[in-house]
C-alpha cells in the first residue's frame, strides 16, 4: 500500500512538473507573438512616416518588378546623403561598397559607412525609440 501511495504521489509530482512547464513555454510563445506583432506594427507605422522606397542593387539577378517588391523604406536626409532604414544592421545586412537606389528620383548611393542608431516612432500617441539602420552613402549617379 505505501509503494502505490508513493507511485501515485511521484505521478502527481510528475503531472504539475509538466503543466508547470507548458505554461512557461506557452506563456513564451505569448510573449514572443506579442513582441513581433508590435514590432511589425512599429514597422508599418514607419514605413507610412517614411515614404522613400530603396533597393540593394549588388546581389542576385534583379528584375525590376520584384526590386519594387523587395524595396524597402528610409528616411532620408538628403543634405547628408544619410539613409535610415528600420531595423538592426543584423537585420538588414548591409555592408559598405554596396549599392543602393532611390526608386522616387533614380538616385544611386554607394554605402560607406553602417550604424545602427535609434529612431522614435509615432505609435497610439507614444513616442517609441525603435533600433535602425543608418547608411552614409556617397551619390554615384
Amino acid at each position: 500500500m505505501i509503494q502505490k501511495k508513493d507511485l501515485i504521489d511521484r505521478l502527481k509530482g510528475l503531472g504539475i512538473e509538466v503543466i508547470n512547464a507548458a505554461k512557461k513555454e506557452y506563456q513564451t510563445v505569448i510573449s514572443g507573438t506579442e513582441k513581433q506583432f508590435s514590432k511589425e506594427k512599429l514597422r508599418k507605422r514607419f514605413n507610412q512616416e517614411n515614404p522613400y522606397k530603396f533597393v540593394l542593387l549588388d546581389g542576385p539577378v534583379r528584375i525590376k518588378i520584384i526590386d519594387n517588391l523587395l524595396a524597402r523604406h528610409a528616411k532620408r536626409y538628403n543634405e547628408d546623403d544619410i539613409l535610415v532604414f528600420f531595423g538592426t544592421k543584423k537585420e538588414n545586412h548591409f555592408k559598405p561598397s554596396q549599392r543602393i537606389k532611390d526608386l522616387s528620383d533614380n538616385i544611386i548611393y554607394e554605402i560607406v559607412e553602417v550604424v545602427e542608431v535609434m529612431i522614435p516612432i509615432t505609435l497610439n500617441n507614444k513616442d517609441i525609440e525603435v533600433p535602425c539602420t543608418a547608411i552614409y552613402g556617397k551619390v554615384i549617379s
